[in-house]
């Protein structure tokens, strides 16, 4: 055997793009963790007899507040410590509680099974998000993230279709526990093949490796306009993606009378294949638009969001289950836009000592105003519009937070004023090219 050929294909192996594609797993992981409680959550109100409210709390704040907790001082961790091998720890205890979720037997059991994955799950991403933008240079940085993002609607995909599949076929308990074990074998498969990059690689930076304080990167943060606008747009951005994610499920099976085993597949299929295009192309488009000038990469992100307003209102409004589905696969086609832009521009707007900590912030922001309030404050409003509508009430519920997506429109449209200064800067201190 050629030693110089398997020495060749031991560097492929572990190359930047296979780094890609396992991270990009564990965030299929992290989606599917997350969200096989969309489809349960008809199932889970029935057996344990919840209203709306309820189910807005097990589904999002609880879950939410735990993860805003866990994430900054994760992040934190994340610039000063093996990346890999925290993301492997932090994979096997969301994908525990995960199967835990399965074996609850009560409300209270359930919603601290879930408050584990949320901790869990706070110290991942970040860390993979540094991690890639290490490995890829600020030119592609935003298709390499929206690559990984790819495992959103993938992870979505499999929650629906799996998890849907499996409820129905068996119960609930065993949508958890099945959707628990990928994780768990994933884990040691990046333990075993996946090395950590030196910090500042695809940038060339003239940093030191030591990471910066966090209170001084928040004063940074805080310094650079353009970024704090992206935060702002991010968090309303997953108010709405996160809120309507939740409640699909519920307002097909109640509004249009669909079956669980029904929806499933159905939303798998909207979710899965229309966001897989729909993140690629975010990323693709994006970069191509910020060559010349980095505000159109900003004004890509307010045109998605105010596109995406008029599409959850056509598709919560009109008569036909059909047309529902076919305005609902158009708003994911459009709200899958945003992940790679957006965090490719919030990591090009730090120093690289400070990435892990961003996407803290990010993740923190997002989860915590966004996945916690969005999927609450759509049940609340059902809840309270009950009386009036009866099962129609969740119907403008969810109207009501699609407006949400034009205030995150503004935001995205504001930090085009200021991004070009703001990119100088952070590349100034890191030392690195622009």
């Amino acid at each position: 055997m050629d030693i110089s050929l398997g020495v060749g294909a031991v560097s492929r192996f572990r190359s930047r793009h296979y780094t890609l594609l396992i991270l990009g797993l564990v965030y299929s992981c992290n989606v599917m963790d997350r969200n096989i409680l969309t489809i349960l959550l008809d199932p889970i109100r029935q057996e344990f007899g919840l209203n709306d409210s309820e189910l807005g709390l097990l589904s999002g704040l609880s879950f939410a507040i735990f993860y805003a907790l866990a994430g900054l001082p994760l992040g934190a961790a994340a610039d000063r410590l093996n990346r890999r091998n925290l993301i492997v720890v932090c994979l096997t205890l969301w994908s525990g509680m995960t199967a835990v979720c399965g074996l609850s037997r009560t409300f209270v059991q359930l919603l601290v099974a879930r408050i584990g994955v949320g901790i869990g799950e706070a110290g991942g991403a970040p860390a993979a998000m540094a991690m890639i933008s290490d490995l890829f240079p600020a030119r592609q940085r935003a298709t390499a993230i929206s690559a990984f993002y790819l495992a959103s609607p993938v992870g979505a995909m499999a929650a629906l279709a799996a998890g849907g599949w499996v409820a129905g076929h068996y119960g609930w308990r065993w949508a958890f526990l099945a959707a628990g074990v990928p994780g768990l074998i994933l884990a040691l498969v990046l333990l075993l093949t996946v090395r950590e990059p030196r910090r500042g690689l695809s940038d060339d930076a003239a940093a030191t490796l030591t990471a910066q304080p966090v209170l001084e990167t928040l004063r940074f943060i805080a310094s650079q306009r353009s970024l704090l606008h992206l935060i702002a747009g991010t968090a309303l951005t997953v108010f709405v993606v996160s809120g309507i994610g939740t409640w699909s499920a519920s307002f097909f099976i109640r509004i249009h009378g669909f079956s669980t085993a029904q929806i499933g597949p159905i939303l798998a299929l909207a979710t899965g294949a229309v966001g897989f295009v729909g993140t690629l192309a975010g990323g693709l488009i994006v970069d191509r638009l910020g060559r010349r000038d980095d505000r159109r990469r900003c004004w890509a992100l307010a045109t998605a969001s105010l596109l995406t307003a008029p599409l959850i209102a056509a598709c919560v409004l009109v008569p036909s289950a059909t047309a529902a589905v076919i305005f609902y696969t158009l708003y994911v086609l459009v709200s899958f836009f945003w992940y790679g832009p957006v965090n490719g521009l919030c990591q090009s707007l730090v120093d690289v000592r400070m990435r892990a900590t961003i996407s803290s912030v990010v993740y923190l922001t997002g989860n915590l105003l966004g996945f916690g309030l969005g999927s609450q404050i759509i049940g609340l409003l059902s809840d309270w519009l009950t009386e009036r509508f009866g099962a129609e009430s969740l119907r403008y519920g969810m109207l009501v937070a699609a407006l949400f997506s034009l205030w995150a429109g503004l935001h995205f449209y504001l930090a085009a004023r200021t991004v070009r200064r703001d990119l100088a800067v952070a590349a100034s201190l890191s030392g690195r090219p622009r």
